[in-house]
């Protein structure tokens, strides 16, 4: 330590010197970090395999569940009615629906 130190620099230096052994304390091995992929990797393979058998199997429940006998079948969407249809139904509706005709004025 040089005598010409500033005390607030020689205990920034001592804190950020404390910080990187921390650090380093806290960082994974270099073994760790090169094998990671290769977990990672299997891992996400089974993630893929599991959610392809879970999707198979919802599936099948569906089509087993769609073809068991007394289910009645659900009705058409166009067949669907809003129960506040009638709110649209009203006086001079027909005005909205069709287009006005002119007379042909070369005609006349």
């Amino acid at each position: 330590m040089n005598p010409n130190d500033d005390p607030h620099e020689t205990e920034l230096r001592r804190l950020f010197a404390e910080r990187q052994r921390r650090d380093e304390a806290a960082s994974p091995t270099y073994e760790r970090v090169v094998l990671r992929p290769a977990r990672a990797r299997h891992g996400r393979r089974r993630l893929a395999l599991a959610s392809c058998a879970a999707g198979i199997l919802l599936l099948t429940l569906l089509a087993v569940w769609r073809d068991r006998p007394g289910v009645a079948p659900a009705p058409a969407l166009s067949t669907w009615k809003a129960p506040t249809d009638f709110l649209l139904a009203v006086p001079g509706s027909e005005l909205l629906n069709s287009t006005p005709t002119f007379p042909d004025l070369r005609r006349l």
